[in-house]
């Protein structure tokens, strides 16, 4: 049964304090700080999931009270059983003194129930060693935290196991809070760790985490096929301390699933439905730096950031030192209003590379473009004063107020770094008419239906898609447009030739095919590399920066990952709109001239035409090659 390994989640909310003294003379044992860990084996499946879901009910047990009830008066009361709780086996001998648990509950039926009792019994190898009660300390009517005191000291050995046995004695039904992610709740144990080194006593932290507290209900958990700790609440602020630990648990999951490491983003326009921004937006840079930090206790890793105005490659450089682990910036593109910023990024990159430090970058090999309609307008959304609505009577209203034009026009006109778009209306053409009388206009820049017009580009802009009732697709093209800039990018040795976008921006993007787009127009047509040249950029180099093993090769031995193309075709057309996604949905595809076939794992999958009937040969990635790639660190080799 797959469990969920995440600091404090104990099933009953409860936390004990211990202190521990132990001599460690094994010479592994000697380092200033130890981590151990009690993985806790839920034996009670009645207990709900660990890891409570936004606008999901609160993760509980309720404990019905057992006692005789006469018409009265009650009486009889009897002890009830929360749940059962055993570690792990310990790695070495160490002496634990327990002092206090907490625990999160209310009341379920008057406003005082102090006239309760737990009973908090530990277990060593199974066998009970000590039996502790407390009373309650708290009325009911809300959800509080008790605290009680204990006094067990437990001498283990190396194998032995502990384990913790909560039951209550009540008048009244209570409700027992072990959500994580909301109550400071789960079971730890810290103090000092003693050793003799050179006749001096030294003392360290250790920290003992009881994780995995119950099984995880995964069909709760997973929401579009990953798990959420913050929600909603990731687009409103940062992570608190205990979410963060989950979601440094769940990374941990992850990576020991086989994953090859992580992605997130800072960037300022990355925003979701409404303008909302995304929830790594908000994520503090200790965030990022835990996050990353994971990586260390890896052979293999990676991560990507897609940064913005905030962070730069200094603070990717930063994360690199931290996780010990290849970084990526991405993405990398040339900004028309900003010539130097692609130079400088890579600039900043190779000098890092110097130092020793896998710093890359992701660059694109060809032109970026959105295609949006003009109540969905993902590109100027962030852009004062465009409205977050996408209620078409009320976008009516505002784009036909001349106010609203005057003043989005002041903001197209100011040179704000933050935002990409910056007014270049002859980047913007239409990519769909929503009326027949307007398909001559399909391929028209915005800027030459003005000029053929009379009109500002803002005001055709607003009135094309108003006229054709928001059905008209605009397809903006905002970056990678100056062609000697993208040359620039693409022939660095330390930018990985990417960001095919993999589908997730259905119908907003197609970035497929820049492979083939790089071996047509850039090899080919402008003869920036030679073939083999071109050819390595998108197999062997990501391959061996990424810790693929045996792939981007043709060698004995390697996995059959191949096409078969004619060099004089090969590129890719114009994205054209699909609807054979589920209810309709829409989606831009590319088709490739001059491939003639798809090999994955040595079996055909493509013949040129069309994808083949055969069982499927690809299969998920889980080892990686865990050394650090040489791919342009050149520069590091010549200064030793």
């Amino acid at each position: 049964m797959r469990r969920v390994s995440i600091f404090i989640t104990v099933a009953f909310a409860a936390v004990f304090i211990a202190s521990i003294n132990t001599i460690a003379e094994e010479p592994e044992y000697e380092n200033p700080e130890i981590d151990l860990k009690f993985n806790l084996k839920e034996e009670n499946e009645a207990l709900s999931p660990q890891n409570k879901l936004p606008g999901e009910p609160e993760a509980t047990k309720t404990i019905i009270a057992q006692s005789d009830d006469w018409i009265f008066f009650e009486s009889g009361r009897e002890t009830v059983a929360v749940g059962t709780w055993t570690s792990e086996p310990v790695e070495f001998d160490i002496s634990i003194s327990i002092t206090s648990f907490d625990i999160w509950w209310e009341s379920m039926e008057s406003n005082n129930n102090d006239d309760c009792y737990w009973t908090i019994a530990i277990q060593h190898n199974e066998q009970e060693v000590s039996n502790d009660e407390s009373d309650c300390t708290h009325g009911g009517g809300e959800v509080a935290k008790g605290t009680h005191s204990l006094s067990t000291s437990i001498d283990l050995v190396a194998g032995d196991t502990i384990g913790i046995d909560l039951s209550l004695t009540s008048w009244e039904d209570v409700k027992i809070y072990f959500d994580n992610v909301t109550y400071d709740s789960g079971l730890g144990i810290t103090g000092s760790h003693l050793y003799l080194f050179n006749g001096i006593w030294k003392g360290s932290m250790v920290s003992i985490e009881f994780a995995e507290a119950w099984p995880a209900d995964w069909e709760t958990n997973l929401d579009g096929g990953y798990v959420m700790v913050m929600g909603d609440e990731g687009s409103e602020r940062p992570s608190t301390p205990n979410e963060m630990k989950a979601m440094v648990g769940l990374l941990r999951d992850a990576m020991d699933a086989g994953a090859i490491g992580l992605a997130t983003s800072s960037n300022e326009n990355h925003r979701g439905d409404g303008g909302i921004p995304i929830a790594s937006r908000l994520a503090t840079d200790d965030e990022f730096r835990g996050l990353v930090e994971v990586l260390q206790d890896y052979d293999h890793g990676v991560f990507m950031a897609t940064f913005g105005e905030r962070h730069s490659i200094p603070f990717l450089e930063d994360l690199c030192k931290i996780s010990g682990k290849p970084g990526f910036y991405a993405a990398h593109f040339h900004y028309a209003h900003q010539p130097d910023r692609a130079t400088n990024i890579m600039n900043m990159a190779a000098d890092a590379r110097r130092r020793g430090i896998p710093v890359y970058t992701q660059g694109s090999c060809q032109p970026l473009s959105l295609t949006t309609t003009l109540d969905k307008a993902y590109v100027l959304k962030a852009m004062h004063p465009w409205p977050s609505t996408e209620d078409h009577n009320e976008l009516r209203i505002i784009f036909s107020d001349p106010t609203f034009r005057k003043s989005f026009r002041e903001t197209l006109g100011k040179s704000d770094s933050q935002h990409i778009f910056k007014g270049r209306w002859d980047w913007v053409p239409i990519a769909v008419a929503g009326l027949e009388a307007n398909q001559h206009l399909v391929g028209k820049t915005i800027a030459e239906i003005a000029q053929e017009r009379g009109e500002d580009p803002l005001d055709t802009f607003l009135n094309i898609g108003l006229e054709e009732n928001f059905a008209t697709k605009f397809s903006f093209y905002i970056l990678n447009m100056m062609e000697d800039g993208v040359a620039e990018i693409i022939q660095n040795d330390g930018t990985l030739i990417s960001l095919s976008d993999a589908g997730a921006h259905n119908a907003l993007l197609c970035d497929a095919g820049y492979a083939m787009h790089l071996l047509g127009h850039w090899v080919r047509d402008k003869s920036l590399f030679d073939l083999p040249t071109g050819i390595r950029k998108v197999t062997s180099d990501p391959a061996e920066v990424y810790g693929i093993i045996d792939r981007g090769r043709l060698t004995p031995g390697a996995w059959a990952d191949m096409i078969l193309f004619d060099p004089d075709k090969i590129g890719i057309t114009n994205m054209r709109r699909h609807f054979d996604l589920p209810a309709g949905g829409e989606r831009l595809l590319r088709k490739a001239p001059g491939l003639h076939g798809t090999w994955v794992n040595g079996v055909q999958i493509f013949d040129g035409k069309n994808y083949l009937d055969v069982t499927a040969p690809g299969h998920v990635l889980t080892k990686f090659d865990g050394s650090l790639p040489r791919l342009g660190m050149d520069l590091a080799v010549a200064a030793e």
